[in-house]
């Protein structure tokens, strides 16, 4: 528990102005923070990154929670659980994972994507799409609309990110590293208002 809530709930408060530089933190502590599950030996797999998994501390940073849905991956590239959960949160689930493929950084790179997508729009993706529909949809290799500097104010290289971390093939979808390396040479760049 931490005391400002979470991220989410920040994000759909329309009354809360979200400062760009504010909302590139939260970007930059969600990313840091899955590099570092992607970098521990044995990987980490948290297997349920979200909006809503992002507290946020007395200072406003993101900090990652929720390991229920967690998976342990060791040498022999078998998953095992850290937590008991088996369900899923669609919107944020990469498709293959409907199709039975386990877990992996790969899928967590697919709900990075998706949560990135949240802190740029400030809104669920696709809100009034059922489930199901949603589920064909993202297995047709649609996304939501990537947010615009014109309709969020988002830098354009942060769309890119996003593109690049929910691409449909997994092995194709940006590493953690690679997004962190990426968020923080715009981070320098965002106004610090």
């Amino acid at each position: 528990y931490l005391g400002n809530g979470c991220v989410h709930d920040s994000l759909v408060d329309e009354d809360q102005e979200l400062a760009w530089s504010l909302r590139m933190r939260w970007a930059l502590g969600l990313v840091a923070g899955v590099n570092y599950l992607h970098n521990c030996d044995p990987v980490v797999i948290h297997g349920d990154i979200k909006s809503m998994n992002l507290l946020l501390d007395a200072n406003k940073n993101a900090v990652l929670c929720d390991f229920g849905m967690a998976k342990i991956k060791t040498a022999s590239s078998a998953s095992t659980a850290t937590g008991g959960g088996k369900g899923i949160t669609v919107k944020w689930t990469p498709p293959e994972i409907f199709d039975g493929t386990k877990k992996s950084k790969a899928s967590d790179m697919y709900s990075v994507a998706v949560t990135l997508w949240e802190i740029a729009c400030r809104d669920l993706p696709l809100p009034d799409m059922p489930d199901p529909a949603y589920v064909m949809f993202i297995k047709g290799g649609k996304r939501p609309p990537l947010p615009t500097r014109k309709e969020t104010g988002c830098p354009i290289r942060y769309g890119k990110v996003v593109d690049a971390c929910w691409a449909q093939a997994p092995e194709s979808r940006m590493s953690a590293a690679k997004a962190l390396e990426e968020l923080e040479a715009m981070f320098d760049r965002v106004d610090n208002d």
